[in-house]
C-alpha cells in the first residue's frame, strides 16, 4: 500500500512539473509574440 501511494504521489509530481512547463512555455511563446508585434 505505502508503495502504490508513493507511486501515486510520485505520477501527481510528475503532472504538475509538466503542467508547470507547459505553462512556462506558453508564457515564453506569448512575450516573444508581443515583442514582436511591438518591434513591427
Amino acid at each position: 500500500m505505502i508503495k502504490f501511494e508513493t507511486t501515486l504521489m510520485d505520477h501527481e509530481v510528475k503532472f504538475t512539473t509538466a503542467q508547470y512547463l507547459s505553462d512556462f512555455i506558453f508564457y515564453e511563446v506569448l512575450m516573444a509574440v508581443v515583442r514582436l508585434c511591438a518591434y513591427n
